[in-house]
């Protein structure tokens, strides 16, 4: 009986490259580079019992530690011990997602797997194709009270940091936007010159990125939405109606760039029903600790 277990999770260990997500995928070239630079940079990425990145992290929760899931599956197929501390385990250990590690990997890999294409570029000269993206920024959602400080500036230097082949790029505020710093990076700017609140800025914005939506791209293209806002917007159309849009064509991959804390609810449901196309990256996570104070509003 123990003998029929292990065989059938040899056979699954076997099929995990088939089950790889398709992120990883995409860089295929860089991942022996990207795991040796795991190693030394990012050791909390790497899998105590395989020794390589982990792709789907869970946590054993009688120990609190992470692995990848397929390799502790298999380690407790034969064991009843933590492979990391040697601890007894109960009888039917729990693995739960860790989805927060999980979005620190991809973002972690992604970004540097683009400055080691940057690197060969420069070095070779060859042409290194990145994926084309379109960009929507609701700067009102992200810079006005931010959890933590954070510029116009930063903001721009951030997005323009993680190497996509920018397409289009389009920002929205209010009268307190600093208008330079997106002028000078090519962003097409609406903004709201009146005092007091802010009148239909979101719905140009969101006019915006469905004309966009509507574009069919092969290979597909990526759709950046910079903010957190999930209401309703009175009816009208609304940033959650623009996401489910351009998810409902194989065209697109939607990337949402938002503070956790600042997120609406609304768009887990996404994440969780379009592992493979949605994804979400916390601010709070990427940005260093000690950035410039933001510009007063």
């Amino acid at each position: 009986k123990r003998k029929k277990k292990k065989k059938s999770t040899e056979n699954n260990n076997n099929n995990n490259k088939s089950r790889m997500p398709p992120w990883w995928n995409k860089f295929e070239q860089y991942h022996n580079e990207l795991e040796a630079r795991a190693v030394d940079d990012q050791p909390l990425f790497i899998c105590p019992i395989m020794k390589t990145i982990m792709l789907d992290p869970v946590v054993l929760s009688e120990t609190g530690n992470t692995f990848e899931r397929n390799a502790i599956e298999m380690w407790l197929s034969e064991s009843n011990l933590d492979p990391q501390t040697s601890e007894t385990l109960t009888e039917e250990p729990t693995l739960v997602p860790n989805r927060s590690l999980a979005r620190q990997i991809r973002n972690w890999c992604e970004d540097t797997a683009r400055t080691m294409s940057a690197e060969y570029e420069s070095d070779s000269g060859s042409q290194v194709i990145l994926t084309k993206s379109h960009v929507f920024v609701d700067a009102s959602n992200i810079l006005i009270n931010p959890p933590r400080p954070l510029s116009d500036k930063i903001l721009i230097d951030f997005l323009r940091a993680c190497g996509r082949d920018v397409v289009e790029a389009h920002v929205a505020g209010s009268r307190s936007l600093q208008r330079q710093p997106w002028l000078s990076a090519k962003y097409k700017i609406h903004h709201d010159n009146r005092r007091g609140p802010e009148r239909f800025v979101d719905d140009v914005l969101i006019a915006q990125a469905l004309a966009t939506a509507q574009k069919s791209f092969d290979p597909p293209r990526l759709l950046v939405l910079c903010t957190g806002d999930g209401n309703l917007n009175q009816g009208r159309t609304n940033f959650p109606v623009v996401v489910q849009t351009v998810l409902a064509s194989r065209s697109w991959e939607v990337e949402l760039i938002t503070w956790r804390v600042k997120m609406n609810k609304c768009y887990y449901k996404f994440q969780k029903h379009y592992p493979d196309r949605f994804f979400i990256r916390f601010l709070e996570d990427v940005l260093d600790d000690d950035e410039p104070a933001t510009a007063p509003r």
